[in-house]
């Protein structure tokens, strides 16, 4: 991936409508900047019957997630600026997992559960960096929003299907969820640290 970039921002000074002059922020890559990357992923699974309606099994995979640019508008702060302008690394994870499946009572019954731990290095992670500027001699809180890397994080839990048939007609489902995340070495770029923070968008249960 290749990414070129050029911005300029005016201010609004002295009223509505009255605007200065275009101010060309400084861009650490004028001749733009370019990533790549490439990765090996497999998955190796493992299951034993101990009837025909009993199993057990346990898996190791990995993923791969290619990096980027976070683009946008920049920061009128040029380091955060310079933070937003830099690629961003590749996501990758060893997901491990280890779970039983049942079927019980012909089929009336079926009983499913996992415990599942995932091991991310250098996730893709928004994240807000706060700064301050001075405009027009007064200092003015700026914050952006930016697309970096967790060194290391993990989340880790447990999922259970519970299905009952008890007659024709008739089906009972349940499929609750047990989830934990946490940041285990959340120091970004420009040197704001998340480290122990919870991922976004993880609910506890579900």
């Amino acid at each position: 991936k290749s990414f070129d970039y050029a911005q300029s921002t005016q201010f609004q000074q002295g009223g509505l409508g009255n605007y200065g002059p275009p101010t060309d922020l400084i861009n650490p890559f004028p001749n733009g900047e370019s990533t790549s990357a490439s990765n090996f992923t497999y998955r190796v699974a493992l299951s034993y019957h101990f009837t025909d309606q009993v199993q057990a099994y346990g898996s190791i995979a990995t993923g791969f997630k290619s990096g980027g640019f976070n683009g946008s508008f920049l920061s009128a702060d040029p380091n955060q600026a310079t933070i937003q302008l830099k690629p961003v690394k590749p996501e990758d994870v060893t997901a491990y997992e280890v779970g039983e499946k049942a079927t019980l009572f012909d089929r009336h019954l079926v009983l499913d559960a996992a415990l599942f731990y995932n091991a991310y290095r250098n996730e893709q992670v928004f994240a807000y960096l706060l700064s301050t500027i001075i405009l027009n001699g007064r200092p003015v809180p700026i914050s952006a929003l930016v697309l970096g890397n967790a060194p290391a994080s993990h989340t880790e839990g447990a999922e259970f299907q519970i299905t009952a048939v008890p007659f024709d007609g008739l089906t009972i489902d349940l499929e609750p969820a047990i989830l934990r995340t946490r940041m285990d070495d959340g120091r970004f770029a420009g040197g704001f640290n998340l480290t122990g923070n919870e991922l976004a968008n993880a609910p506890k249960f579900t």
